[in-house]
């Protein structure tokens, strides 16, 4: 078969997924990505430039598409040559967190009903995430004045699958660092975002420091040109444990750091996956 992966946010776990099932996959997998940025114009613009970028749909035989996309507009833009369209949900934006300063945007929740709704088949990454999306979908159209489209949640549910994202992981016993029992290093290696509950962490961390039991920390995980500010306050708060400070590039240096950590923590606030915390369990 010849599929078409569709990928309006081509960073993080949306391009490890895209890259995994490429590289994986017993067929012939072509990519079309735009970089993760921009993510709210992402979900209501990236319909019309794949639908104008890529010529002729009818040389494919399936379309593998993600949440971060509007995909009634991209159907009604694609032409009628088109093949079954396969949607996968990495997160929503019914059920994500917010931060403080942002507010519920009803239509992006929105968007992802209907692009589930349209789509041929529906994957979500757990079936937490599944749950969680169906709940808050429910309390989304009861919000609606009339004229409740209630049955589409039973159409969702009829098309839907979970389908865990993956991993890359060599084969075999992996070769474990000895660890400084006396002194363990802590590892975060998720997002430096909101959802992930930084300040939680750094208020635990604060205590122990209070306490003056030892530890090291490495500040791993992807962040963006702005991320919560507990992030720089923790530079200098524990500056005397940090040992590393920020996004790794090498996918083996950021293994290696995992080799030497002793505890992984995640307070994230919703997880839908986690791909960060089996990452750090499977390398020790």
């Amino acid at each position: 078969m010849k599929i078409l992966f569709i990928e309006s946010f081509f960073g993080g776990s949306h391009k490890d997924f895209a890259k995994g099932f490429k590289a994986h996959s017993c067929h012939d997998v072509t990519l079309v990505t735009l970089p993760d940025r921009f993510w709210k114009w992402r979900m209501r613009g990236s319909a019309l430039y794949f639908a104008h970028h890529v010529k002729d749909f009818s040389v494919f035989d399936a379309i593998i598409t993600t949440d971060m996309m509007d995909l009634p507009d991209f159907l009604s833009l694609a032409g009628k040559n088109l093949p079954p369209v396969l949607m996968y949900f990495h997160e929503n934006q019914l059920s994500y967190p917010l931060a403080p300063t942002q507010k519920f945007d009803s239509h992006l929740g929105f968007t992802n009903i209907i692009s589930a709704l349209a789509a041929d088949k529906v994957f979500f990454n757990s079936r937490f995430h599944f749950n969680a999306f169906i709940e808050a979908a429910g309390r989304l159209i009861k919000q609606m004045p009339d004229q409740r489209p209630k049955w589409m949640i039973e159409e969702i549910r009829k098309k839907t699958k979970v389908v865990y994202p993956g991993c890359r992981f060599k084969k075999g016993i992996i070769d474990l660092k000895e660890r400084e029992l006396n002194k363990p290093l802590i590892i975060w290696n998720h997002r430096w975002e909101f959802d992930k509950n930084p300040g939680f962490f750094f208020d635990v961390l604060g205590g122990l420091k209070e306490r003056d039991i030892p530890f090291s920390l490495a500040l791993l995980g992807e962040k963006l040109e702005r991320f919560p500010d507990v992030f720089k306050e923790a530079k200098e708060q524990f500056k005397e444990q940090l040992v590393a400070y920020g996004y790794v590039e090498s996918r083996d240096e950021y293994l290696s750091w995992l080799k030497k950590g002793a505890i992984v923590v995640s307070c994230a606030i919703q997880e839908n996956f986690g791909i960060s915390v089996v990452e750090a369990v499977r390398h020790g």
